[in-house]
């Protein structure tokens, strides 16, 4: 009988469902999509360009509205701009934990302008930071990833 449980045990552990197998404790956060847009999509020196970033976590992963989503511009060489960090979500604690995560996370919205001598493909180096939780056990932990945002500018 011991080892019919052993056994079950073993192939659960082995075959079983498992959401965002890096979203464990001890191990890495999950990578978030990060997609952005440029408005206007080829930029001239002087103009300022909208940046527009949207983030979808992976199957099974929920970000959550506290303590927010922060986008952190971390070289900004080739570019001006009044913020170096974007936020979205909330600094307050919700009323109802239970509505705390994004259904669909707000895209981050930003404006830079090129300076002189910044022509063509460039990038800004930034930093991603979140508080995710797995679906399927309510595992919750801080995350953070590097992000580049491509710009073009002629």
């Amino acid at each position: 009988m011991r080892r019919i449980f052993l056994v079950l045990f073993l192939l659960v552990a082995a075959f079983g469902p498992h959401d965002a197998l890096a979203a464990r404790p001890g191990g890495k956060a999950p990578i978030m999509t990060v997609k952005s847009t440029q408005t206007p999509s080829t930029a001239s020196v002087g103009d300022a360009i909208k940046v527009r970033i949207t983030i979808e976590p992976p199957k099974g992963i929920e970000l959550n509205r506290y303590p927010g989503i922060t986008l952190k511009l971390d070289d900004v060489t080739d570019f001006e701009t009044a913020t170096q960090e974007v936020f979205v979500g909330t600094r307050e604690l919700p009323e109802d934990i239970e509505k705390n995560g994004f259904k669909v996370v707000p895209p981050l919205e930003f404006f830079v302008t090129a300076k002189k001598g910044g022509r063509g493909k460039k990038a800004l180096s930034a930093t991603l930071k979140y508080f995710y939780c797995v679906k399927s056990s309510g595992y919750c932990a801080p995350g953070s990833q590097s992000v580049h945002i491509p710009l073009t500018v002629r």
